[in-house]
């Protein structure tokens, strides 16, 4: 994971939710920490309550949540910005008019100029209020009168060096200027006021708005109609824009989305990400409900929409007709109703706190099915992957039964066999014989313990459930235990044990007992008759080394990519069921040490087992 954060500003506005969401998705990208930075002054209790929405929004998309006070929010963004390192910073900022933008310095604006060692992304969205919008309105028909008054003054003082004709043309480039920069009324005021004040000033008689010819007529309807096309054409090529823009950022939602749900696996995930992101983008609160039990339970736990807030009648009508269903609750808000899942059993309740635009059901249908598809996928994907393990489950089990039968039939065979001779009174043995013969079904019975260990031991791997119980032992102590368990088995062998003053080691002691014992068989199967065996422990750095070293056959160069998987052998032609070093692996692995196997310097091979040793303990030397 990343170390930098992505950073998201959080404010009061309606549209910081799709800011949020913008920023977690390209946290998840770069695999990074995402923090919600809120700059807090005096607000009215309206602004506060927005804000706490937006946060809990962030907080449960995984956000850290930062407040920090400032008088002035864009000083307190730079100012954490300078005091945190930061991957990449997202803020949004209001579509503003352009002479907004020349006469007013926004916080995205300020922080960009002051910022050149963090990637600022600015997202800008529709936030004005009705009054805000009129207020905008107004001071556009003001600033296109203003600028044909300041022309029409300029003119005037250089009028006696020019002719009518350039006057007319000045005028229409101003109406042109205004066109590109305004909305289509206040650039046709500007065209009436330049024909009025053109008329007015330069046209005698001067100083009124008779005309001594009637040419100047053709002059003002040419003046006219040339700058109301292209106030026409400034606006329709406006809105093209405009709906270029809003495709293109729908596009880029459904892109994000559908990333997000590709890298989402859980079913779970998927549907809280659904709700989220169409409830960013839909402008509503979302909340999906399964139906169990005749009851209608939430999905996701931090759900906006609790089952109180639903009619069941309604949802039940969704289920069956797979159709969105629409209905208002007590405080007038539309609930609509959708499905989810091709089950049915799935779906989406969206509640809308103002009119819903139905110019947006295509869409939002585009997204439901964006999500139908990724629930589908995660359900089908949790059926393969059950599926799958079921029949490796099967394979197993067949694998286990087909490599035990015959290791666990001939000893039971045998076991058998001399005791049935030894209950038998016809049989006339000496007392020599009949210890041998009891020396050996001990022998066998030992045999027997060790491969039903193994097997229940592999079952708990399997499962899930080998978990080690770590205490101090002491190395001497443990590996005397197991020698004197193991003594019928080793009696034919050298033993050398070379140990270091380690007095403590963190183990689990039974568990390690299977280790041990399964390395010392392996090494008295592989290895022949009064060859030497060598048991070595010593502290290395931070970890303690057992190693068992024979006198056998060694390693192949190919043994070492497959000797700790499950029913390799290496010698087909020595009983056994492959299973011994695979334990002993598993086992190493839950104490989060690590075991490897290498061939011996002059004959036989080396197996090295390494345990971690704690470090608070190491600190105060309790292993020295």
């Amino acid at each position: 994971m990343s170390s930098a954060p992505v950073v998201v500003c959080v404010g009061h506005s309606p549209e910081m939710q799709k800011l949020i969401v913008k920023a977690a998705e390209y946290a998840r990208e770069l695999d990074a920490p995402l923090q919600a930075v809120h700059i807090a002054r005096s607000s009215s209790s309206e602004d506060e309550k927005a804000i706490g929405k937006n946060l809990n929004f962030a907080r449960i998309l995984g956000a850290e949540i930062i407040e920090r006070t400032h008088n002035d929010i864009s000083q307190g963004i730079i100012s954490f910005l300078r005091d945190e390192p930061v991957s990449a910073l997202f803020i949004g900022r209001s579509k503003t008019h352009r002479w907004r933008r020349w006469t007013l310095s926004d916080t995205a604006t300020q922080v960009l100029l002051h910022t050149d060692q963090v990637d600022v992304r600015v997202i800008e969205a529709e936030s004005f209020t009705h009054t805000q919008q009129r207020f905008n309105l107004v001071v556009e028909y003001l600033i296109c009168f203003v600028a044909v008054m300041l022309a029409t003054l300029c003119l005037h003082t250089v009028q006696r060096f020019v002719a009518e004709a350039d006057i007319m043309m000045t005028y229409l480039a101003v109406v042109v200027i205004l066109a590109y920069a305004f909305n289509r009324g206040p650039t046709v005021l500007a065209a009436i006021t330049s024909v009025a004040a053109f008329d007015f000033f330069f046209v005698s008689p001067f100083y009124t708005f008779a005309v001594d010819h009637e040419k100047y007529f053709i002059s003002f309807a040419v003046m006219a109609i040339v700058s109301f096309m292209f106030s026409s054409f400034s606006e329709r090529a406006k809105q093209q824009l405009r709906e270029t823009s809003t495709r293109e950022k729908q596009l880029s939602d459904l892109y994000c989305l559908a990333s997000s749900l590709a890298a989402t696996s859980s079913d779970s995930e998927v549907i809280k990400l659904v709700c989220l992101h169409i409830g960013a983008v839909s402008n509503s609160e979302a909340a999906a409900f399964r139906w169990v039990n005749d009851t209608a339970e939430p999905v996701v736990t931090e759900s906006p929409i609790t089952s109180s807030d639903i009619s069941p009648s309604k949802l039940k009508i969704c289920m069956t007709t797979k159709k969105c269903v629409t209905e208002q609750d007590s405080a007038g808000r539309e609930l609509h109703y959708h499905v989810l899942s091709a089950t049915g059993d799935l779906i989406l309740v969206l509640r809308f706190n103002e009119i819903h635009n139905v110019d947006h059901s295509h869409l939002l249908q585009t997204y439901l099915s964006l999500a139908n598809l990724a629930i589908t996928r995660t359900q089908m994907s949790d059926k393969a992957a059950k599926a799958l393990i079921q029949a490796e489950s099967e394979q197993l089990r067949n694998a286990v039964l087909s490599a035990v039968s015959h290791d666990l039939r001939t000893p039971l065979a045998t076991i058998m066999g001399l005791s049935s001779t030894l209950l038998d009174r016809e049989v006339q043995l000496d007392d020599l014989l009949r210890l041998e013969c009891l020396h050996s079904i001990y022998n066998l019975s030992e045999q027997l313990s060790q491969k039903v260990t193994n097997l229940l031991q592999m079952s708990r791997n399997l499962r899930g459930k080998l978990i080690a119980e770590l205490e101090l032992q002491n190395p001497e102590e443990f590996i005397g235990g197991i020698l004197t368990k193991m003594e019928h088995c080793l009696q034919n062998h050298d033993l050398a044990i070379d140990l270091d003053e380690t007095l403590l080691v963190p183990m689990d002691i039974s568990l390690m007992e299977v280790v041990l014992s399964n390395l010392l068989e392996n090494a008295v199967k592989f290895s022949s008759e009064h060859s030497k065996i060598k048991i070595s422990g010593r502290r290395v750095d931070r970890y303690y080394q057992l190693s068992v070293e024979d006198q056998g056959q060694g390693l192949r160069d190919t043994d070492n990519q497959k000797l700790f998987d499950e029913f390799y052998r290496t010698n087909q032609d020595i009983a056994g069921t492959g299973l011994g070093l695979a334990i002993c692996k598993a086992i190493v692995d839950v104490h989060g040490g690590s075991i490897s196997a290498q061939n011996a310097t002059v004959q036989g091979s080396i197996f090295t087992v390494e345990i971690p040793l704690h470090e608070e303990q190491i600190a105060v030397g309790i292993y020295e």
